[in-house]
């Protein structure tokens, strides 16, 4: 097994692919905010056409999960500003 592969050489390589990983850290985060949020927005549907009442749990967790997705992008977008990976 040849590997020349170093613990400096490895830090490198995390160092210079970090705009890549903030991106995709991100996108994940944005991309389960809006599932949540689309989850939320069906139950808060379901409830309102059964007629079971106030969905109040289901719309905290839709204020909970857009939340989630602004705040991901918005703390996506400085890190990669702060990074030096923004455009």
């Amino acid at each position: 097994m040849g590997t020349s592969a170093t613990i400096p050489s490895i830090l490198q390589g995390l160092i210079d692919d970090m705009p890549n990983l903030l991106t995709m850290l991100v996108v994940m985060l944005a991309a389960v905010g809006l599932a949540m949020a689309a989850f939320a927005l069906f139950k808060i549907y379901q409830a309102v056409q059964n007629g079971e009442g106030a969905p109040g749990g289901w719309l905290i967790a839709f204020g909970c999960a857009a939340g989630l997705t602004i705040v991901a992008v918005i703390a996506g977008k400085a890190s990669l500003l702060i990074v030096g990976g923004g455009s």
